[in-house]
């Protein structure tokens, strides 16, 4: 079983960077990515709205 919270720790060491990056990512790009990792399935609704 994967220990998310060692994933977590890992993702945010490498976010860590002394110099800035010109790439920019968001949270849509990176999380279809983490879920297919983990072998989860994203929530039906967040907020109380419906998710496709």
């Amino acid at each position: 079983m994967i220990d998310v919270s060692d994933i977590a720790l890992s993702l945010i060491s490498m976010a860590i960077d002394k110099h800035p990056r010109k790439q920019f990512h968001h949270v849509n790009d990176v999380v279809p990515t983490i879920y297919d990792i983990l072998n989860i399935s994203p929530p039906r609704v967040a907020n109380g709205f419906q998710q496709d």
